[in-house]
């Protein structure tokens, strides 16, 4: 038998990111995380203008805007942990043995 149960989030650890998120070092890395983003924004573009005399430039395209989208999902996330918006959980399984007989 499989057994699923939630454990509440560790909040010494979450108070100790949220903490670190504030700090100047993070506004540095979401910084430079949207900084690339605009790189692959740009980048996509290109592609895109190119993919009318290449139709696989399209493909590529796609693929570099998919990437810059996940970015920007995930200094999303960091403002929704820093916020205290996004709440962790941690699940426990475990497998116990059980017959019908019993």
């Amino acid at each position: 038998m499989i057994t699923l149960s939630k454990l509440p989030a560790e909040s010494q650890k979450v108070l100790q990111i949220q903490n670190w998120l504030k700090h100047k070092e993070c506004s540095d890395l979401k910084a430079l995380i949207l900084s690339e983003v605009a790189a692959l924004q740009e980048k996509s573009s290109r592609l895109l203008v190119n993919s009318v005399d290449e139709p696989l430039r399209l493909a590529d395209a796609q693929a570099v805007a998919e990437e810059a989208s996940h970015l920007v999902r995930f200094v999303g996330m960091l403002e929704r942990i820093q916020r205290g918006e996004h709440e962790f959980q941690r699940i426990k399984i475990g497998v116990s043995e059980k017959t019908l007989w019993q």
